[in-house]
């Protein structure tokens, strides 16, 4: 696997989360700190989120760490 398709598959985690919470990027970027542009980033696999981001991203959608990180079926 790629960096590219690692960082994408995390982008479609995150987009997975957002749609059940319901949430949009721009809510998201607001909670955390970032800009709207930084999450549509993370979420088309073009940036890798920090780890601080991650960990404000987990506790914000109320999810662990690793369900951000899962990529085909295993954690990186």
């Amino acid at each position: 696997m790629t960096k590219f398709e690692f960082y994408r598959e995390i982008g479609q985690n995150l987009k997975d989360l957002l749609d059940e919470y319901e949430m949009t990027q721009r809510e998201l970027a607001i909670r955390i700190g970032v800009s709207k542009q930084i999450i549509s980033a993370y979420i088309n696999g073009e940036r890798k989120p920090t780890i601080e981001n991650l960990a404000n991203i987990a506790y914000v959608l109320e999810c662990d760490i690793n369900e951000l990180i899962m990529v085909d079926e295993m954690i990186i």
